[in-house]
């Protein structure tokens, strides 16, 4: 799913729209989502927008930044960035 920038939590509108989406799968592939989570406030993080989604969840956010001297500056970062959120059904699935 192409959510184009994650909401946050004042953005109830998107977060609801991405819900109805969401929760009808068992694992989600979420792009574009131009968070770097080190740097959002911990409500916005991707684990708490998400928290009552599913029993259990787990998320991974991964984040392109350059390493390069020119970029150590935190306001300027790529944009882009995916996570990937599986629910307790998937989980079990895997651990199978």
């Amino acid at each position: 799913m192409n959510i184009n920038t994650l909401p946050s939590e004042k953005n109830k509108v998107k977060l609801d729209l991405w819900r109805k989406i969401a929760v009808s799968c068992d694992m989600n592939i979420v792009v574009e989502t131009n968070k770097d989570q080190r740097l959002v406030q911990d409500h916005d993080k991707t684990e708490k927008l998400i928290t009552d989604w599913w029993q259990k969840s787990t998320v991974r956010d991964e984040y392109l930044r350059e390493e390069k001297e020119v970029f150590k500056d935190l306001n300027m970062r790529q944009q882009g960035g995916v996570s990937v959120i599986t629910n307790d059904t998937m989980l079990a699935h895997v651990c199978e």
